[in-house]
C-alpha cells in the first residue's frame, strides 16, 4: 500500500512538498543513531515527529513541513540511510521512537532556561506504516513515564509533551495488513508490498503484473510457504515473510492507555484498512481517549484515489486538499494546551464550517458558492469530539 502525504496525495506523486508557511532550514543529524532530517521553521510552536520506512526525504515526508511546524523526519531502522536490520512491525519501533523523543527534549533545552517552560510540544504523525510508529512511540513514552514515576525519577513527563497524534490511513500490524477484516488473505497486495519494501533497505522495482499474477496464484494454491525463498531475497527473508502469516491480530487496547494524547484518525471509504481504523476509533472511544475522525470517499492513497472531476473531490482540492481540516484540528489541540496556533493557509482563502449535530459541513469556494456536504458520505470531521463508528460501517 502506498502511503499518503500530509496534503492527501500519494507518496508516488513526484511533486515538491507544498509549503504555505515560513521558509525552512533543513539539517541532517543522527538522532538515536538513525538518519534524521530536521526542518526548522522560525517561531514554530511545535514539532512534528515522522518516522518512516518510505524515505525521510520523499515528497510525502517533506509535505508535513508545510504546516508551519518544525518537522523531524527519520528513516526507521534498516531503511534508506539508517543502520540496522529492517523488521516490519518489530519491537524496535517503540524503543527507537522513545529514544528519538528523548533526543528532541535535549535539542529543545537551552542552558539557563526553565526546562518545563522551554520545551515545545510534539505532534506524532504519519500515514500507513508511519502511523504504527507514531502509536508505538507514544506507548513507549507512557510506559517509560510510568516506570520513572515508580522509581521516583526526576523525569516522568515524556508523554506530557505529546499534544496530538495524527494517524492517516493507519496500517496497524502484521495481521491487519495481511487480511481483510473477515480473515481473507490479501495475497496479491502483500506479495507486491513485501517484494518492493519488506525485505530490502531501499525499494525494489515493483513486480510486473504477470509475475504478480503468477505468485498470487501460487499463494492461493500452495500457501505462503511457497514464496520468498532466501535464495532470491537473502538470508532470513523467508522467515520474515512467514512471520507475517503467523502473527495474531493486534491488540488495539495497547494504544488506549491513560494519559494518551488526543488523536485524529484519517481513513477512507475505499481504503482496505478502513475497518481496522474504525475498530481503533471504537477502542479509543471505549477507553475514553479523545478521538476524531476524518473519513472520505477515497482509498489508501487519499485524494490520489479520488477523481478530480468528482464534485466533492473538486471542492476539497479547491481548498488545498486535506490540509485545511488537518490544520484546524491541530490548532484546536495547540490552543487546548495553551500553545500558539498556526496561521491559516495563505493560499486557500476558502473556509470550511464543520459541525452541528446534523452531520454536515459547508465548503465555501473562491467563487462565493457554498457546497454542503453530507458527512456520513464524505467528511466525518474532526472539529467535533469523539465519533463512534456507524453501524453500517461495522457491517462492511
Amino acid at each position: 500500500m502506498t502511503p499518503a502525504s500530509a496534503t492527501g496525495h500519494a507518496t508516488a506523486a513526484a511533486r515538491p512538498p507544498v509549503a504555505d508557511g515560513p521558509a525552512r532550514n533543513t539539517r541532517f543529524a543522527e538522532i538515536a543513531g538513525l538518519a534524521t532530517d530536521r526542518h526548522r521553521v522560525p517561531h514554530a510552536p511545535a514539532h512534528i515527529l515522522l518516522r518512516t520506512p518510505y524515505g525521510r526525504r520523499s515528497p510525502a515526508a517533506r509535505s508535513w513541513a508545510g504546516h508551519g511546524l518544525d518537522l523531524t523526519a527519520q528513516d526507521v531502522r534498516g531503511r534508506y540511510d539508517s543502520p540496522g536490520r529492517w523488521e516490519p512491525y518489530g519491537g524496535h519501533e517503540a524503543r527507537d521512537g522513545l529514544a528519538t523523543l528523548d533526543r528532541l527534549d535535549q535539542l529543545d533545552d537551552s542552558p539557563g532556561q526553565n526546562r518545563a517552560r522551554h520545551r515545545r510540544p510534539v505532534v506524532l504523525a504519519g500515514a500507513s506504516y508511519e502511523a504504527f510508529t507514531a502509536l508505538e512511540c507514544e506507548r513507549a513514552a507512557l510506559d517509560a513515564d510510568r516506570a520513572d514515576r515508580a522509581d521516583r525519577a526526576d523525569r516522568a513527563d515524556r508523554a506530557d509533551r505529546i499534544v496530538a497524534v495524527v494517524l492517516m490511513v493507519p496500517a496497524l500490524g502484521l495481521w491487519e495488513t495481511a487480511h481483510d477484516a473477515d480473515g481473507t488473505p490479501r495475497w496479491r497486495e502483500r506479495i507486491g508490498w513485501w517484494h518492493e519494501h519488506g525485505l530490502s533497505r531501499t525499494p525494489r522495482t515493483p513486480l510486473p503484473a504477470d509475475e504478480l499474477d503468477r505468485r498470487t496464484a501460487v499463494a492461493h494454491t500452495d500457501g505462503p510457504d511457497a514464496l520468498f525463498p532466501d535464495e532470491d531475497y537473502g538470508p532470513g527473508a523467508h522467515q520474515a515473510w512467514m512471520r507475517l502469516w503467523s502473527a495474531p491480530r493486534t491488540d488495539l487496547t495497547r494504544w488506549a492507555l491513560p494519559g494518551s494524547a488526543p488523536v485524529l484518525v484519517v481513513t477512507g471509504a475505499h481504503c482496505p484498512l478502513r475497518e481496522d481504523a474504525h475498530r481503533l476509533v471504537q477502542e479509543f472511544h471505549t477507553a475514553g481517549r479523545p478521538v476524531s475522525v476524518l473519513d472520505g470517499p477515497w482509498g489508501h492513497r487519499l485524494l490520489a484515489d479520488l477523481p478530480a472531476e468528482h464534485p466533492v473531490g473538486a471542492a476539497i482540492r479547491t481548498r488545498g486538499g486535506l490540509r485545511a481540516p488537518l490544520r484546524a484540528w491541530l490548532n484546536h489541540r495547540l490552543a487546548a494546551g495553551g500553545h500558539p496556533q498556526l496561521p491559516a493557509p495563505v493560499h486557500h482563502p476558502e473556509h470550511v464550517s464543520v459541525g452541528g449535530e446534523d452531520g454536515r459541513a459547508t465548503v465555501v469556494t473562491p467563487d462565493g458558492h457554498a457546497h454542503t456536504l453530507p458527512l456520513n458520505d464524505y467528511l466525518d470531521v474532526a472539529a467535533r469530539a469523539a465519533v463512534r463508528p456507524r453501524e453500517e460501517r461495522s457491517q462492511r
